[in-house]
């Protein structure tokens, strides 16, 4: 259905490799494609697996194990502009409860603009990864099929450790790799690790750490959201302060969601009201030294 009318749309694509050997490497490289490209890609893909399972027997047989071509993984950002493009994909999506949405009341990043209400588009075949990345606010995964996904989270409160196990690697989450699990587990860090099938959604909490792989080829649609509670806008601001005092830009503008909440949102939740008021008492004081 997309590469029939969304043929010319341009997309990502990320040429991914693992070096053999190495547990912790990734490698990628970002190009542009468009879908129907990736499609052709996608289908091409897959009739060589069928041949290379018909032909399972003899590579059986051989102790030679080639190493793993480069795979490719495409990204359609935003599926909300232009709308009238993906009308029932979003439309589907409104279905999910308030909480789950794109857009809605109970969204914190409604309050934050569009440009953070987005819905990603991942076009995968098998091997393809989704690197670690540390999760300021819930995201909802829906996968659309017909191949599986394979998930691993690390709980939000696990998160210090597995910092100081990535300074020990030399990385951090703007870099590509992969982690390694024989190095969490010596360290006791627990990670979640599941199997998404067609139709399934995935709830990941605000503050863990995920990475994903697909195990065949699929479509999956991921996107951010923020419950409107007093723990969500805690972890929020927690990583946007830490994101400040190590001098890096951090991924959504709390202290202007905060004034919108204030302006726009009547707090029931006392904690949730309390949070808000601190901040917006440290926005005003930074102001005047500021200005």
């Amino acid at each position: 259905m997309l590469s029939t009318h969304h043929s010319q749309q341009k997309i990502i694509q990320r040429e991914q490799s693992k070096v053999p050997g190495e547990k912790w490497s990734l490698n990628e490289k970002v190009t542009t494609s468009t879908i129907k490209e990736y499609g052709i890609y996608q289908g091409k893909n897959f009739r060589e697996a069928l041949t290379d399972d018909s032909k399972r027997s003899d590579k059986k047989k051989s102790k030679n194990v080639r190493p793993r071509a480069p795979v490719r993984m495409a990204e359609v950002n935003d599926l909300t502009v232009p709308e009238q493009n993906y009308r029932e994909h979003l439309t589907e999506l409104h279905k999910l409860p308030p909480f789950m949405r794109i857009c809605s009341a109970q969204n914190i990043l409604t309050y934050c603009g569009q440009q953070h209400t987005k819905a990603q588009l991942l076009l995968t075949v098998p091997t393809c990864r989704v690197p670690p990345r540390h999760s300021v606010f819930a995201k909802v995964s829906l996968n659309v099929g017909p191949g599986d996904y394979e998930w691993f989270i690390v709980p939000e409160w696990w998160h210090v450790e597995f910092r100081e196990l990535l300074c020990q690697q030399g990385k951090t989450f703007s870099d590509s790799w992969w982690p390694d699990l024989e190095a969490c587990a010596k360290h006791s860090i627990p990670i979640y690790r599941f199997i998404q099938k067609p139709g399934d959604l995935v709830w990941v909490q605000s503050g863990s750490i995920y990475w994903a792989q697909s195990l065949g080829w699929c479509n999956n649609i991921m996107y951010n959201v923020g419950p409107l509670t007093a723990y969500q806008y805690q972890i929020a601001i927690q990583i946007y302060e830490k994101s400040l005092m190590n001098s890096s830009l951090p991924s959504c503008p709390m202290f202007h969601i905060t004034w919108s909440l204030a302006r726009l949102v009547r707090v029931s939740d006392f904690r949730m009201y309390s949070q808000i008021k601190v901040n917006l008492s440290s926005t005003v004081a930074h102001a005047n030294l500021v200005y």
